[in-house]
């Protein structure tokens, strides 16, 4: 089959173009068309340049926020590792406290924690649940102290495997305690609108002070006597009146609590 003509004058053409290239005698009609074309060459080489540009840039972008997103998942993680070990390097601590004050003191004990602390937001009918009941030997009764040793209420109900505890800031959990004076004042302490804590029915001849540590009085079952209760920060007294009272003000607040300790029976 040969080849049409049109195919020919295009292959002739190529030619004759090619032989007059390498005998440059086309050379000048050539670099007056590269110098009317570079102009629109160099445009189009820094279009294509920019285009590169920007595509390497958005590529190196999308690299910098996916690494960016991964560092954020390692510091998450780390940040949740730590505030775990956080939270178990406090509970040791507060464990220590515990073991050294109830072993110095040769107390029998266990060790709870608060699991349920409902009507939070009320002053009134708060009610706090711990994780230890019958089953670990626990009764009505019993004293429930923080790790410094401080009394902060009772057990109030029973069931199984919990316990209801008031504290000793609320109106119907009452201590027989003793002003650490030097009489050693006897009276009932209570508690006044969940904030803070009376003590009635002393004596009228007795002297208070403020600041006086008041504790247990031991004259309870199965609360044994020093335990503090909290210091007087107010004294009431009437000229007319048999007995007077003071306000006393907790050492702790029983909402920051987690972990407490309930004293056995000796």
């Amino acid at each position: 089959m040969k080849p049409n003509r049109p195919t020919l004058i295009i292959i002739t053409t190529i030619i004759i173009i090619n032989i007059l290239h390498f005998t440059t005698i086309i050379r000048p009609i050539e670099n007056w068309i590269i110098q009317i074309l570079n102009p629109a060459l160099s445009s189009l080489y820094s279009i294509s340049s920019d285009i590169g540009v920007f595509y390497n840039r958005q590529i190196d972008k999308r690299n910098l926020l996916n690494e960016i997103q991964q560092l954020e998942i390692k510091n998450n993680k780390l940040t949740q590792k730590n505030i775990k070990l956080e939270i178990i390097e406090a509970e040791n601590k507060i464990l220590r406290k515990y073991l050294n004050f109830l072993e110095k003191n040769e107390f029998h004990y266990i060790l709870s924690n608060i699991i349920s602390r409902s009507n939070f937001l009320t002053i009134e009918n708060k009610k706090y649940i711990i994780d230890k009941g019958e089953d670990d030997g626990v009764i009505k009764g019993l004293a429930i102290l923080n790790n410094e040793g401080i009394i902060i209420g009772k057990i109030i109900k029973t069931k199984d495997k919990s316990s209801e505890i008031c504290l000793s800031t609320e109106k119907n959990c009452k201590f027989a305690a003793t002003i650490q004076n030097n009489n050693h004042t006897t009276g009932i302490t209570f508690g006044e609108l969940d904030l803070t804590i009376k003590m009635d029915f002393i004596p009228q001849t007795e002297k208070l002070r403020l600041n006086d540590t008041v504790v247990t009085s031991g004259l309870e079952k199965n609360i044994p006597r020093g335990l503090i209760i909290g210091k007087i920060t107010q004294i009431y007294q009437e000229n007319n009146d048999v007995w007077q009272s003071a306000n006393i003000e907790p050492l702790i607040d029983a909402d920051d609590l987690n972990i407490v300790s309930i004293l056995l029976p000796q």
